[in-house]
């Protein structure tokens, strides 16, 4: 039987359809939900890693950049090695495609973890993931309308650094300058001069202080690992975990247990929430003291 078939004529669309680069690749509508680590191709920017291998008896703690992080990764865990914690500070395509491949990510994780706006969240499967948001106080120092010089070493930023604060936590300030978010940055839109104007009317501002938010993503595996990324503040959740693992009469180090990490990461998290809420109810104080003593300027609507 003869089967003919004619070629129906297609009218060249008047406007092409957006599709935005999405960390190397170009979005599709329709497409298959989630990025595979062998797909992604974010851009490299320098990022501080530390791995943990710790049992009862002893502990090793190595410090790593992007280029050392393969060949870590290619040398065999060591037998007596009974929890391993890789603490990630930064966001790099290079390192998330390292790490993604070594513990074997699901495709919708690598995705939820690039998108810095997710909802707290927790995924529990054969890789247990977290997303959870931090937030800290900080004393910002202001920014020109140009990229932050850091002492040490760029940070790149998919912008161009304007209205972004330097971080005064507990990196070093000779080692790197890493540029965060304001609360007010990250849930603004594009309006830059709002974004702005809302900053410089803070309620903390009058104070000297800011609040900068984050994502943080958290993969638990089956072999008792912990892998954890933060944007720009891992040292001031890594430094107190540490400081308790060197010891052998703590908890963590007695459990070698990687959902006690997770667990002791949550805390860290949460007591630098603490002092955003401390933070605001002063100013909440100091403003109904104004309003009961008459201090406060008259308004119109």
């Amino acid at each position: 039987m003869e089967f003919s078939a004619k070629r129906r004529s297609r009218r060249t669309p008047t406007a092409e359809t957006y599709r935005p680069q999405r960390w190397g690749r170009k979005w599709q509508p329709g497409q298959e939900p989630g990025i595979p680590a062998a797909a992604l191709h974010g851009p490299k920017r320098e990022c501080d890693i530390t791995v943990v291998d710790f049992s009862q008896d002893d502990i090793q703690i190595r410090h790593l950049d992007n280029d050392s992080l393969r060949t870590s990764l290619e040398i065999p865990r060591e037998d007596w090695v009974v929890c391993r914690w890789i603490n990630v500070n930064g966001i790099s395509g290079d390192v998330i495609q390292l790490l993604a491949s070594y513990k074997n990510f699901h495709r919708l994780a690598i995705e939820d973890m690039l998108n810095n706006h997710n909802r707290t969240k927790a995924d529990w499967g054969k890789k247990k993931g977290l997303m959870q948001r931090l937030a800290k106080l900080i004393y910002p120092e202001k920014s020109p309308k140009t990229p932050l010089q850091p002492v040490a070493r760029s940070v790149d930023t998919d912008n161009s650094g304007s209205g972004f604060v330097t971080g005064n936590g507990h990196v070093p300030v000779e080692k790197v300058a890493i540029p965060t978010r304001t609360l007010q940055r990250y849930h603004g839109g594009p309006n830059e001069e709002r974004t702005e104007y809302m900053e410089k009317k803070s309620a903390l501002a009058n104070k000297g202080l800011a609040v900068s938010v984050e994502q943080v993503s958290i993969f638990m595996t089956s072999d008792n690992c912990l892998v954890s990324f933060f944007e720009s503040s891992a040292a001031d959740v890594e430094m107190p975990i540490v400081g308790r693992l060197q010891s052998r009469e703590t908890l963590l180090r007695k459990s070698t247990d990687a959902s006690m990490i997770l667990q002791a990461i949550i805390d860290t998290i949460i007591d630098l929430a603490i002092q955003v809420t401390t933070g605001y109810q002063d100013a909440v104080d100091e403003l109904e003291l104004n309003v009961l003593t008459g201090k406060l300027q008259p308004h119109s609507f």
